[in-house]
């Protein structure tokens, strides 16, 4: 039988990790996003209390700080330098924040 998940053998192991490693607010199901929000969309979603730049700067500071997120994301096309996540790179994000 054939695999049909398309990601390669060595991420298998980190779909399996807990959900919410962060401490943060989340972001809210009852209001949907776009599809594909900026990244200050949902960075001020997380940091809701604090400057829009200041919430971009910590989104970015737990994106680099967690090898594992970090390589999913890149897997799913994430650049440090985008303004946009895709849903792919969305639903990882809500899966570790």
């Amino acid at each position: 039988m054939k695999d049909t998940n398309p990601a390669p053998a060595y991420l298998m192991g980190l779909r399996t990790l807990p959900v919410h490693r962060h401490s943060g607010t989340g972001i809210n199901p009852a209001r949907p996003l776009e599809a594909h929000p900026l990244r200050r969309t949902v960075a001020c979603l997380y940091f809701p209390d604090i400057a829009p730049q200041n919430a971009v700067k910590r989104l970015n500071r737990w994106i680099q700080g967690d090898p594992e997120l970090l390589l999913l994301l890149r897997y799913y096309g994430y650049r440090p330098r985008s303004r946009r996540f895709t849903p792919k790179q969305m639903r990882v994000l809500e899966r570790y924040l």
